[in-house]
């Protein structure tokens, strides 16, 4: 949708760790560090290097590191 009304091409600045109940955090692929929430909210995180199976992930999906 975005790539038709606007003309223009997304592309992702983050990408979740985990998901429903297992969600720890994201990876933010412009710093490329890992931000890992330390409580439910949100409000304390630890920015980290990106996790071993994470980069597993990354280059299974195509990103680079």
């Amino acid at each position: 949708m975005m790539k038709n009304k606007f003309n223009v091409n997304p592309l992702p600045v983050q990408i979740p760790i985990g998901k429903e109940d297992k969600f720890t955090g994201i990876i933010d692929l412009v710093t490329m560090k890992a931000v890992i929430y330390k409580d439910v909210m949100g409000l304390q995180y630890n920015i980290e290097d990106i996790p071993q199976d994470s980069r597993q992930l990354l280059q299974n999906t195509g990103m680079s590191l």
